[in-house]
């Protein structure tokens, strides 16, 4: 596979999960302005684009559905509003992609068996799902989640003061993706699993 169509094959992704929200809110945002949608919250260490996806939920397993949000972090974090959730769908990390991605083998697609981070989004609430850090070493790479509440509430705080009422912490619930996102990307990607690092506030 071409690094160009390395590129197009990870935006067509994208494109052909539906659209999905592709800014994080401005700051200030207040909550009558967002309706009754949720908000999803995460911590990205480094500057990494990061993709979340809607997903059907069977037993311990999910499928991809549409795209829900894909961002770049302004100040550490994403920030962005994410679908209504209906009937059995969470929302779940379905990409961490660094600046330059086609050009490089590093970046992070869960496969078809591999455990994939959901998490629920109830409608009117801003939530809090953890913090990644994405950290390449020569041609090893690293996606590491942890949680810290605490600095995420400093954020908003700071940020998007009006959203500090809907704002709640939620722990991701692994499950085993039925569908290989990576599956014609691995001549050239550096597919990595998740690793929980202990602790956090």
């Amino acid at each position: 596979m071409t690094l160009s169509r390395l590129a197009l094959a990870i935006l067509c992704l994208a494109v052909s999960a539906g659209c999905g929200t592709r800014e994080n809110l401005k700051p200030g945002t207040t909550l009558e302005s967002l309706s009754n949608d949720a908000v999803v919250v995460m911590g990205v260490r480094p500057r990494v684009r990061v993709e979340f996806n809607k997903g059907d939920v069977q037993g311990e397993n999910v499928s991809v559905s549409a795209l829900a949000l894909t961002a770049w972090p302004e100040s550490g974090y994403i920030v962005g509003k994410v679908p209504v959730r209906t009937g059995n769908e969470v929302i779940f990390l379905s990409a961490v992609l660094p600046e330059g991605y086609g050009l490089r083998p590093q970046y992070y697609l869960p496969c078809r068996g591999t455990k994939a981070l959901t998490f629920e989004t109830p409608p009117g609430k801003v939530v809090y799902v953890g913090d990644v850090s994405f950290n390449i070493r020569g041609q090893e790479s690293e996606v590491a989640y942890t949680h810290d509440f605490e600095a995420a509430k400093e954020f908003i705080g700071k940020t998007y003061p009006d959203l500090m009422p809907a704002l709640v912490s939620q722990p991701p619930t692994p499950r085993y993706m039925m569908d290989d996102l990576c599956r014609n990307l691995r001549e050239r990607a550096t597919i990595v699993i998740p690793v929980f690092v202990p602790g956090g506030r």
